[in-house]
């Protein structure tokens, strides 16, 4: 699998959320809006959030042993 959760073209909201392990990148959002509260990435070998044309509000994320 490439990215844990793929956003496209979407409105959303990512709440209380935990990312780990991930061989790609965690959260993955393109021409997209909204909003990512209160979640965890940790050991992610891609981004933790790649936001590409995106409008993304990001609190309380806790962010630890990313590789890119």
């Amino acid at each position: 699998a490439e990215d844990n959760l793929n956003l496209v073209k979407s409105n959303f909201k990512i709440l209380n959320s935990t990312f780990h392990n991930s061989t790609s990148d965690a959260v993955d959002s393109d021409f997209s809006e909204g909003e990512i509260i209160n979640n965890s990435y940790e050991n992610i070998a891609g981004d933790a959030i790649d936001t590409s044309v995106s409008k993304v509000k990001i609190s309380y994320t806790d962010i630890k042993n990313i590789s890119e």
